[in-house]
């Protein structure tokens, strides 16, 4: 292999980010096209030295990877077949063509490796340019081209070339300076220094926008519906692959079979009305290459047509094809072009035109919703060798061109068998193939580099069994449905990834064998086990085995897997009886033909031998149903068996089969459930309101913002799994004699059988809870490394630094945790060898001869030998999910510490850093240059510009309104401007009230004063007060409309919109305004001081919910419920952590409600007491409890001020009685966000000074609470930390923003429209004092 430093484009390489990449960056800036200076100095330069117009399009600067032979004849293509029928070749001998690299179209693949690379060199362009005169001379591999392309990209969808050559690039003298002086059409406009924003408060140091996701609820509702998904191909298989699909089921001239439901004629939808998915997936034959192109394996398709509704209920179908199938792309030999491979589609035997179009079109019409699935298997066509032709086999292994195998479009094919003659030939060229070739581009496991060459893991017999086997190259199911649910929710979105509600499985042929060899028990390989638990892991709702005289227990002659009582009853006996006891309906059909003896053996031994000797005699000309049959008649009864049968096909095959399965309605007689169809409208679609997608957030966000908030979800709905599985054990471990009860409700996961408890059904559960708790961790590690990632997305350097640090890098930590997994001392730190430890023999794989790992332990957790132990589930960690955390001693007899924690928290953390490593190097390379520094020079710098956030919150002046339809309670407010002001002289602005004397307002030996303000004398058109209905919570959670106090008119229709729409975002109701204007037309409240007048008195303000929100006369921080600290599992989870990052004061490990089960863990103990009630604290508070919870307040400590107790409080109790039998924060409801949207959309300023303002950690300092070594506030890592703990972008800086200015105390059940001191002084109000006499007296 040539040395990189000495091909042609070795200096090209290095001039990927430099001279080149800028040329074409800038030439096609829109914003640099848009300039003056472009067309006058880019048009002369192509014009004068190429004759080239640039009005056709910008060119872009290329690099010549291969001069190719001017007489090679060219791909067959559409358009030449029109000039000349009966030429198929697209050039002449005087065409240049050469294959080219454009930096940035082709960054996605990497340079050749070599000048033989054909791999890398046909991942790259081909251009073109007709009649060869002087300007061609010299061209080579490495000179430097201007292409024009004639599409999008440099991979055109009809496989021709993607563009022409406009010449070789010359010389052009100052062409990069010229271009580097073009300026910006948008850079006139925008100043060299950046304005600052009229912020009050401290902020975080990084802000982003949003789009406001609910603007109005009480305008008609914004609904906003996904039904059409894009269409096209994707994915990076090969185009053969591609394009033989597309034209197997919907190209002209292809001669189609009628649907067998509806007999519709002619092709089904393809590229342009359906979406189309070929590529590889790791878990489906990574580097399968017998018979079949030196790719990273075999393929998968995945179809959806355009009609599919995403917010609907989707049905996941899988197809399992038979021997020889997955069509006929490469039956022309590793040489097929893509024109071959779309003239192929018309062969005999194509399952793709013959078996899956005339499906698509039953499906389509019957309306069904549907995505499908066609893996390709480890028997597919492939080249299409037959089994014995050695002569082809032996020219493919030395290389040479071999033509098309006539036998092997019909007969057995080597990718199923391969005959001995051609064993030594196919073993010579699978040695050949060296893997680190192969898999440079491809994708990463920990075995490749123990690999030499391809044949080491190659199948070579009973190739029908080794799909999803678990192998290296097989791969396991499960993990192969999670990648397609991947590839679906990145490519149709989100909402149908969610939405599949379905899972089926069509078995055709010797896809029943192999599905019946992957589910079939194998306790001593472990290979095997692995792969059954994966299978099994997935809920596959329908399996369709369509028998095609496999089924029984002599195979064919050139098969070698065998059943003891044929591959039906295997699937029967070994995953059917165990997905019964699943409750969730289940449905197997057997789908023969009628008159045949194929069935007998497997209905005689489930016990229905004489329904099926009744059925296979009648219907021979009518496909239907003929009975069904519970699978376990003691368990659940909508988990049957169907026989199914068709009219005896001429010729044999299971085309009619297949036909009449795939479109053939579920049994909602016996398991109620119906197919899922396309719905006629989206009224089934109801939301209260719906969201706007938050489109300045995704502007302002960073690369990988978007991936941590799914991370956090994930481990959310994790969390959730975990703790309801503990919870069954505890309730076991607690009371297992009425475990088993009925009545009692405990027994959630069906481990118990005819009123006794059996471990052994939890095997299923158990595994499933072991996998989340893996993956649990691998998030735990993975969130604060992505949001590290996040914060350098753009700083190379930075990003480098992360990665590569000798000390630190997350290479070395990924390093380091492999080689701790794999290592016995290792594991001998947490787990001894002592003759106590049993856990320690019991890890070691004395079958394979190796010590105890904590690699290997995960393996022996996850095994079948491990569920031979039901003892393994008294190994429960501790009740958090903290790491090394906790004792296993739930059940009683065992007390070692966290073993499932410590395992997986281990193997976690390496599969965490491994995709972290991955993440850093993608970001690494997609990161930009570093930007200059701008100006900072005054006469550089601009005056700031006035932003609409400078103005802050205002609301519309009613002087625009039409005064015939205006209100007579908004007179009041025409013609002004109403916002939220800081000040007395703003406020007097909006309200011309003058303020009486202080004298006439509050004798001096009062604290505070509840007299009559005269407000109500001033007259309407100054001031006028309003109600307002808004939403309330009332008794068992129900919700009802109240009216609020009195407030200001001006504000109240804003107050009453921020409230509904802050409940409809939240799913929190609050309970009661308690109060609302003071003093205005009756006495009561307080409204001045001897301080000053309170905003109260203005009607200004409210307070909602006292008794839970409360007040801090004397400094110290409150817990309200606006603070998280009320919130089922939200305390338990992370209030250990917020106390650590100084955000709480009082150690949520204290004395204080740990009682019951959590104390077990005291984790959040001080706080559960806010959201639980009862001794075992699974009980959600309810309000008519509310005064037992530790953050209570009654009203005691007043609420006029720091010191003073005169003023009374509203009936507390009456108002949370109200409520009776409502938990104070439902789950699922999330007050926080409550505050935070009513604020933020009203302009309410909240009476907080602490929460996420101060930082608090040991002892007291006068009114301040700190840690010695903690910083005053939190960077920008730890603000993130915040956002991803609370599930709220920028929570920081939000509080801060909604927060009121005053920082000694707090009064949280406070929200004032005015931001500034809720008590304005009296020497802040001009005439309200009288200047003292020289006596001392007034």
């Amino acid at each position: 292999m040539a040395n990189q430093v000495d091909l042609p484009w070795a200096a090209k390489v290095r001039r990927d980010i430099g001279d080149v990449n800028f040329i074409n960056v800038r030439l096609h800036d829109p914003r640099v096209q848009q300039g003056k200076e472009f067309k006058s100095l880019i048009r002369e330069m192509f014009q004068k030295n190429y004759g080239y117009n640039i009005d056709t399009g910008v060119p872009f600067l290329a690099t010549v990877l291969k001069v190719l032979d001017p007489g090679w004849e060219g791909p067959k293509t559409t358009a030449t077949r029109m000039v000349d029928p009966n030429n198929y070749f697209a050039f002449n001998a005087k065409t240049v063509r050469v294959i080219a690299r454009i930096p940035e179209l082709d960054a996605g693949v990497n340079w050749p490796k070599s000048l033989n690379d054909g791999q890398r060199m046909s991942a790259h362009g081909e251009y073109i340019a007709t009649g060869i005169d002087a300007k061609f001379e010299g061209l080579q591999a490495g000179s430097e081209i201007w292409v024009q392309l004639r599409g999008t990209n440099t991979q055109p969808t009809d496989g021709a070339h993607a563009g022409m050559i406009i010449g070789v690039a010359k010389e052009i003298p100052d062409l990069l300076p010229r271009l580097k002086d073009l300026k910006r059409a948008k850079k006139l406009h925008k100043p060299d220094c950046k304005a600052k924003l009229e912020l009050s408060g401290p902020t975080a140091k990084f802000l982003v926008g949003h789009t406001d996701a609910k603007p109005n609820v009480q305008n008609p509702v914004i609904r906003k519906y996904k039904t059409m998904i894009k269409a096209g191909i994707y994915g990076n298989g090969t185009p053969q692959t591609k394009f033989h699909f597309n034209a197997a089921i919907s190209a002209t001239g292809v001669a189609y079979e009628d649907s067998y439901h509806h007999s519709i004629p002619g092709a089904a939808p393809g590229k342009d009305n359906a979406f189309i998915w070929v590529g590889h997936l790791r878990n489906n034959g990574y580097l399968d290459l017998l018979d079949r192109p030196i790719t990273l394996g075999r393929e998968t398709i995945i179809y959806a047509p355009i009609t599919l509704n995403v917010n609907a209920p989707i049905e996941l179908k899988y197809y399992f094809h038979d021997r020889g199938g997955f069509g006929h792309a490469w039956v022309h030999g590793p040489n097929t072009e893509t024109e071959q491979s779309i003239d192929n589609a018309n062969k005999p035997s194509n399952d793709f035109r013959e078996k899956i179009a005339p499906a698509i079109k039953d499906l389509i019409k019957d309306k069904r919703n549907f995505i499908l699935v066609i893996p390709e298997m480890s028997y597919s066509r492939g080249y299409g060798t037959s089994f014995k032709n050695v002569q082809r086999a032996q020219k493919l292994a030395s290389g040479k061109k071999v033509s098309l195998d006539a036998g092997g479009t019909a007969k057995l094919t080597m990718r199923t068998t391969i005959h001995p003659a051609a064993v030594p030939s196919v073993k010579k060229y699978l040695q050949g193939l060296p893997t680190s070739k192969i898999i440079s581009y491809g994708f990463l496991g920990l075995e490749e580099a123990s690999i030499e060459n391809v044949l080491q893991k190659t199948h070579l017999r009973e190739r029908e069994s080794v799909t999803f086997d678990g192998s290296y190259t097989g791969g396991k199911f499960g993990d192969f449905h999670t990648e397609v649910l991947q590839v679906v929710n990145e490519h149709i979105g989100m909402e149908a990834s969610s939405n599949i509600d379905h899972v089926s499985i069509i078995a055709d042929g010797l896809g029943g064998i192999n599905l019946a060899s992957v589910v079939r028990n194998m306790p001593l390989s472990s290979v095997h086990n692995s792969a059954e638990v994966s299978f099994k892991s997935v809920t596959i709702d329908r399996i369709d085995f369509v028998e095609n005289g496999q089924d029984t227990t002599i195979p064919e002659t050139a098969l070698f897997t065998t059943f003891v009582h044929g591959p039906a009853h295997t699937i029967y006996n070994d995953y059917l009886l165990e997905r019964a006891e699943n409750i969730r309906p289940f449905e197997f059909n057997y789908i023969t033909e009628a008159n045949t003896t194929a069935g007998t053996n497997f209905f005689k031994k489930i016990g229905a031998e004489l329904e099926f000797e009744k059925a296979n005699k009648s219907g021979v000309f009518k496909s239907n149903r003929r009975f069904s049959k519970r699978i376990n008649q003691s368990l659940n009864p909508q988990a049957v068996v169907s026989m199914h049968t068709v009219p005896l096909a001429v010729g044999g095959g299971t085309k009619r089969k297949i036909a009449y399965t795939f479109a053939a309605q579920n049994d909602t007689v016996n398991t109620s459930v119906s197919s899922l169809l396309v719905p006629d409208n989206n009224l089934f679609l109801s939301p209260s309101i719906d969201t706007v997608s938050d489109h300045a957030a995704l502007v302002a966000s960073r690369a990988a913002a978007g991936r941590v908030v799914q991370y956090i979800k994930e481990k959310e709905e994790i969390v959730n799994k975990i703790e309801t599985f503990e919870d069954m054990l505890v309730n076991h471990a607690m009371s297992p004699g009425t475990f088993c009860d009925p009545s009692a409700g405990k027994d959630t996961f069906h481990a118990c059988k005819n009123g006794t408890f059996h471990a052994d059904l939890l095997k299923e559960p158990f595994l499933n809870y072991l996998k989340d708790m893996e993956r649990y961790f691998e998030l735990h590690y993975l969130i604060p490394e992505e949001e590290l990632i996040a914060k350098y997305t753009n700083r190379r350097d930075k990003l480098q630094f992360i990665l590569n640090d000798p000390d630190n890098g997350i290479s070395k930590k990924h390093n380091t945790i492999k080689k701790n997994n794999s290592n016995n001392d290792y594991f001998l730190k947490f787990f001894p060898n002592d003759d106590e430890n049993s856990f320690f023999i019991r890890s070691q794989s004395n079958n394979m001869n190796q010590t105890a790992k904590l690699f290997t332990s995960k393996w022996k957790l996850t095994s079948r030998e491990a569920m031979s132990y039901p003892v393994y589930i008294n190994y429960l960690g501790s009740r958090s999910l903290t790491p090394l955390a906790g004792v296993d001693n739930i059940s009683a007899g065992w007390s070692w510490s966290g073993i499932f924690r410590q395992v997986f928290s281990h193997i976690g953390q390496e599969k965490a850093l491994n995709t972290a490593k991955e993440t850093l190097k993608n970001a690494i390379n997609a990161a930009a240059p570093q930007s200059g520094v701008p100006p900072t020079g005054d006469d550089k710098c601009e005056s700031p510009v006035l932003t609409l956030r400078a103005l802050q919150t205002t609301i519309p002046s009613p002087a625009v309104w039409d005064p015939n339809a205006m209100r007579i309670e908004e007179t009041a407010c025409a013609g002004r401007e109403i916002r939220v002001v800081s000040n007395y002289e703003d406020l007097k602005k909006m309200i011309p009230w003058d303020v009486p004397k202080k004298s006439e307002i509050i004798s001096k030996s009062h604290s505070y004063s509840p007299k009559k303000t005269g407000l109500v004398d001033v007259g309407k058109e100054v001031f006028q007060v309003n109600k307002f209905k808004y939403k309330a919570r009332g008794p068992n959670n129900t919700t009802r409309q109240r009216e609020s106090p009195p407030v200001w008119t001006c504000m109240s229709n804003k107050i009453a919109e921020a409230w509904n729409a802050a409940c409809n975002v939240s799913g929190y109701v609050p309970f009661r305004i308690t109060s609302g204007i003071k003093g205005y037309d009756k006495s009561g409240g307080a409204i001045a001081y001897q301080k000053g007048m309170s905003i109260d008195a203005f009607g200004l303000s409210i307070n909602v919910d006292d008794p839970i929100t409360g007040y801090g006369p004397d400094g110290d921080p409150i817990y309200s419920v606006f603070t998280g600290m009320w919130t089922p599992r939200f305390v338990e989870r992370h209030t250990d952590e917020l106390y650590e990052l100084g955000i709480l004061y009082h150690d949520p490990r204290g004395p204080l409600g740990a009682v019951g089960l959590g104390a077990l863990t005291d984790s959040g103990s001080r706080y559960k007491d806010n959201a639980y009630q009862g001794w075992f604290e699974r009980e959600l508070r309810e309000a008519q409890n509310w005064k037992s919870s530790e953050d209570a307040y009654n009203g005691t400590e007043g609420i006029t001020g720091p010191g003073t107790t005169d003023e009374p409080h509203p009936d507390y109790d009456k108002i949370m009685k109200a409520a009776s039998g409502s938990p104070i924060v439902p789950h699922g409801a999330n007050p926080v966000q409550w505050l935070l949207t009513f604020c933020e959309k009203s302009g309410m300023k909240w009476g907080n000074s602490f929460f996420l303002r101060k930082r608090f950690r040991g002892t007291k300092t006068g009114t301040l609470w700190f840690r010695e070594d903690a910083p005053p506030a939190w960077d920008l890592a730890e603000q993130n930390r915040i956002a991803a703990i609370y599930g709220i972008p920028d929570i920081v800086a939000r509080i801060n923003a909604i927060s009121w200015p005053v920082q000694s105390f707090d009064k949280h059940m406070h929200f004032q429209f005015y931001n500034g001191d809720p008590v304005i002084k009296w020497e802040d109000i001009p005439g309200t004092l009288e200047k003292e006499n020289p006596n001392g007296q007034s």
